[in-house]
């Protein structure tokens, strides 16, 4: 029996003993016997522990270093290019539609910004083209705009106990202003000049809306404060832009030479006397048209004489503004005209 293999308890501690008999006849040297080997298996039992603990903390420790490094690199990756992506998609919110989303080294966002390029490439073309129909039905409706205000003058030539003149510059392609003339009998006209709080079309067809129902209660004999009475009641029915007017309505006697009129908001007018005196009209200024129904318009009256000259702007004029940021005002208004 070549090798012995027992169990024993020494000194309290579980010993393992291994014997091993040395054979002569195979070349070693001596006369022969057994090499014992002791173990105590606390020590063995230890040192096995020890030995998987520090291999299982190794293994744990690299597990969680390459999770560490590969999770820092798909985060870098991913941060990039999601950082790219939102500088783009604010550019393209700012307006810039010829922003180009370049990206590299992912597939799957090639794919994303592949495709947002492709739908801001579209979303340019229909733009450009909403652009042009929109521009067509402006010039259009511009033009209607245009034929609709006075524009020849003098209006009744063979008439020589008035004059009239008119012209209007929109701020937009299509202005909320209008100025107009109309006769109310053979000797009275009326002189309306109004401003809509907006500008546009939207604006455009209220100010038609508003001149049509000013010229038919004033054809019919009402008086300028009755007049803007009821067109001021009528506007605010069903005002759901809340949009608002300015108006003054002016109706001349041309025999007498005394105009009445209503100063509902808008800009005075400016009066220059036959005798060179150059003077703002500003009396009584009653509220705005179409922001509260019942408002009472206060009539009141302006007595011309011959070769006296009425001034009447919006304040589009007064309210411009040069490139210093300086308003024209009133007081430069009256410099000029002067």
């Amino acid at each position: 029996m070549k090798n012995l293999m027992a169990e024993e308890v020494l000194f309290g501690k579980q010993v393992y003993l291994r014997a091993q008999r040395v054979d002569p006849s195979k070349g070693s040297e001596g006369l022969g016997g057994y090499l014992l080997a002791a173990y105590i298996m606390e020590d063995v039992q230890a040192s096995m522990f020890r030995t998987l603990v520090a291999v299982s903390f190794f293994w744990i420790v690299l597990f969680v270093v390459l999770d560490a490094l590969i999770s820092f690199q798909m985060r870098c990756h991913v941060t990039n290019q999601m950082v790219a992506v939102n500088r783009s998609l604010n550019a393209i919110a700012a307006g810039k539609l010829d922003e180009w989303v370049e990206v590299s080294g992912s597939i799957g966002f090639e794919d994303l910004f592949r495709g947002i390029n492709t739908t801001v490439g579209k979303l340019e073309n229909l733009i450009r083209q909403e652009a042009t129909r929109l521009n067509e039905e402006l010039a259009l409706v511009r033009t209607i705009q245009k034929t609709a205000l006075p524009n020849v003058f003098p209006p009744l030539p063979e008439r020589r106990d008035f004059g009239l003149y008119a012209s209007m510059n929109a701020a937009k392609e299509v202005g909320g202003t209008s100025t107009t003339s109309f006769f109310v009998s053979h000797n009275k006209i009326a002189v309306l000049v109004a401003d809509v709080s907006d500008k546009g079309i939207p604006a455009d067809m209220l100010m038609m809306r508003t001149e049509a129902a000013i010229k038919n209660l004033a054809v019919s004999g009402l008086s300028a404060d009755e007049v803007i009475a009821h067109v001021n009641n009528d506007l605010c029915v069903d005002n759901e832009a809340d949009m608002f007017v300015t108006v003054w309505l002016g109706i001349l006697n041309l025999r007498s030479g005394v105009m009445e009129y209503v100063y509902a908001g808008h800009t005075c007018p400016v009066l220059f006397a036959a005798n060179g005196r150059t003077t703002f009209v500003q009396k009584k200024r009653d509220f705005i048209v179409g922001a509260c129904e019942n408002v009472v318009y206060h009539r009141q009256e302006l007595q011309l004489c011959s070769g006296d000259t009425l001034f009447l702007y919006s304040d589009g004029v007064t309210e411009a503004f040069n490139v210093t940021d300086e308003q024209y005002g009133s007081e430069r208004l009256a410099s000029v005209l002067a």
